[in-house]
């Protein structure tokens, strides 16, 4: 989840965590339903994100995305 956030920005990324609960809530959806859901709600092509974190056969590289202070490996923070 947390690539998505980083694909779409924290304002987009919450909404579609709120809206999908909303239009699902009591009820089942498969995970083509979430992706439909994502890509029209965002109005962006994730079909790459979604191969890679989804239905890919293997673990994605790493983020490059800045990591916060609970994010840091400990040798990191102890450093500070």
């Amino acid at each position: 989840m947390h690539q998505r956030r980083l694909a779409v920005g924290d304002d987009a990324f919450f909404a579609l965590v709120r809206g999908w609960a909303r239009a699902h809530r009591h009820g089942n959806a498969s995970a083509a339903d979430f992706t439909a859901f994502a890509q029209q709600r965002t109005d962006r092509d994730l079909s790459a994100l979604w191969e890679a974190w989804l239905y890919g056969s293997e673990k994605p590289p790493p983020s490059n995305a800045p990591r916060g202070p609970r994010q840091q490996p400990e040798a990191s923070r102890s450093a500070q």
